[in-house]
This record gives C-alpha cells, structure tokens and sequence, in this order.
C-alpha cells in the first residue's frame, strides 16, 4: 500500500530544517507544499492537484459525472466547481479512496473518503496536524511517542471491528470516513462532512424492480471503475452472496477473473461446491486450497503495526496460512 504523512499547519514559517529532517527519517519524498501543508510519499503517481494550488489528493478518485472515470485532473465545469466548494464538490460530485487537503486563505481542511478507503492516523503537536497511513510513520517523523491506551484497547476488543476515533495508542486518533479536520488561526476542530442519515427516507424509486435494477447498475458501475486498476484481479470465493457480486461484476466489466477458495477440515468450512457453481456460472478459474494447522504461529500476531486491536480473542484461525 503506498505511503504518506501529511503535515498541516495554522502557518508555515521557520520550519524548513524540521521538514528536511522528517523526509530524511521518514524516507519519503516531499511531493507538494502549500501555504499551510505539506505532503511526503512514496507514490506520486497518487496525486490529483486541486486547481489554483487549492492542496491535492491523495490517493483514487473517481467522477459520478462522467461514467465513474478515473480523474487525472480536475478540468472543465469540475474545476470551477472544486474552486468554488471543494468539501461539497468532492462529497456530492466524486467517490474513491482517498484523503484530500484543502488549502485556503485561513488554514487547512483534511478530508477522509466517506468509506474510509485509505488509513489515516492523525496526531497533534500544538496547531498543527500530522497525518499518515500507518503510526509507524509518524513515529519515525518524531511526531509521536505514544503508550499504551488500555481503555481503548478494552473497547476495541469488546466492540469488535466497531469504527472508532480513538486507538490503542495514547496521542494518536483515526480520522473515520467521511469526517475532516480543520486547522486554523483557532485551533483544531473536527467534523462532519457525509452522513449515512443524509441518504435515509430519501428513495424516489417509483417500484421496488426500478429500486433493484438502480442498485445492480451502481454496483456493477462501482466494481468496474475498480477493475480498471487491475489486469487479472484474484477474487477471495466463499460462495455466499457478497464475493459471488463481486466475481459475477468483475467479469460483467471484462476483467480476467481468477478465483480462489480455501477450506477448512471442518465441513462447515468447506464451501467448494457454492464456489464452483459460481465459477461455474461466469466461466472463471477456481483454485482450492486448504488450510494447515501445522502453519499457525502464535507469535505472529494479525494485528502488528496497527494501533487498533484485531481478530477474534478464542482463536487463532486467522493465523493460519493457506496451502495449495
């Protein structure tokens, strides 16, 4: 996954050997600088410059306007309309996987995709915000020197896979999807900028079968904007409806599509027979394997470098490696 860290700042000035300092330690290039950010990474070809040196996405970004193209540029009544409202514009116009950073006269805007995408871990120093795709990053900036936060730990573990702001660690934070941060002469203030409740009680459908076909285009849409990226993308199959949606959409959009589906010794984890009837179905290669006991290592853990506790506390499947 490619890298970043993202500094935004009230004002920049007097900082030039700091910033020289964390390339060095961080190992990333130094890609954009604004009046009031500052953007290192490893992957430039993820950039998308708003217009006007409005900041940049970080990042894929793609348009609802225009067959849910990949965007390169911002160009044409899109660029007006990006100059004009840059939060609106990016949640009402486009979609993707990406953080921006809005530059603007009185401070800076971090914005992270509504479906959370990318990583983004985030740590304060005074006014200024620090933003980067795993904490492992900020650490090596010398931004963070976190202990442990035995409180969220417990909540994590208790609410498993619930989103939350606060992680395992102490000083740093997850901006969640759809959420932004706003550093300014002011300080630092957090907010909403998309809400699942904005999109409830608003259906228009005339039938539940327009309702039915509008969501099967959008997803088909959805999966071949994705497919685009990827030559011959390797589908994980269990069979059941969510990975069988995705497989049947993949090669609705042309793709390549290759399979695979592994098996446990218990026969409630054996889902071949769905597996192969949905290859079957879209004509695409299925490869079975199966999982090895002997392959598990209880000092290998699912969850290193991640601020956030994860997988299951009564067992340690997810630690086994998959053999053909």
């Amino acid at each position: 996954m490619s890298q970043y860290l993202i500094l935004g700042f009230a004002q920049i000035d007097q900082i030039e050997q700091t910033l020289q300092q964390i390339a060095v330690n961080v190992a990333l290039r130094e890609i954009y600088r604004g009046d009031h950010i500052v953007l290192f990474t490893d992957s430039p070809e993820d950039i998308v410059p708003f217009p006007a040196g409005r900041g940049a996405i970080f990042g894929t970004l793609f348009s609802r306007c225009r067959d849910r193209a990949k965007v390169i540029q911002f160009e044409g009544n899109q660029l007006l309309e990006v100059i004009e409202n840059p939060v609106r514009s990016l949640r009402d116009d486009y979609w993707g996987a990406y953080v921006a950073i809005i530059d603007q006269t009185k401070g800076v805007t971090i914005l992270r995709d509504p479906a959370g995408g990318l990583p983004c871990y985030y740590t304060t120093i005074g006014n200024m915000v620090a933003c980067a795709s795993d904490v492992s990053i900020l650490m090596r900036a010398g931004l963070a020197r976190p202990s442990i936060n035995w409180r969220a730990v417990g909540k994590s573990l208790y609410h498993l896979q619930l989103p939350a702001e606060e992680t395992g660690l102490s000083d740093i934070s997850q901006l969640l999807g759809g959420c932004g941060l706003t550093i300014g002469t002011r300080g630092i203030t957090k907010f909403l900028f998309w809400s699942p409740w904005d999109y409830v009680g608003t259906d228009c459908h005339s039938s539940s079968q327009k309702c039915a076909a509008d969501l099967r285009d959008v997803v088909r849409s959805t999966v071949q904007a994705w497919a685009s990226h990827y030559a011959r993308p390797l589908v994980g199959l269990s069979g059941g409806l969510d990975s069988s949606i995705v497989a049947e959409c993949l090669v609705h959009a042309g793709a390549e599509v290759t399979c695979v589906t592994a098996i446990t010794n218990d026969p409630t984890g054996d889902e071949r027979v769905y597996a192969k009837a949905v290859c079957d179905a879209i004509n695409a290669k299925l490869i079975q394997g199966a999982y090895s006991e002997e392959d598990i290592d209880i000092e290998k853990s699912t969850a290193a470098n991640l601020p956030i506790p994860s997988g299951k506390l009564d067992t340690s499947k997810n630690s086994w490696r998959l053999t053909a």
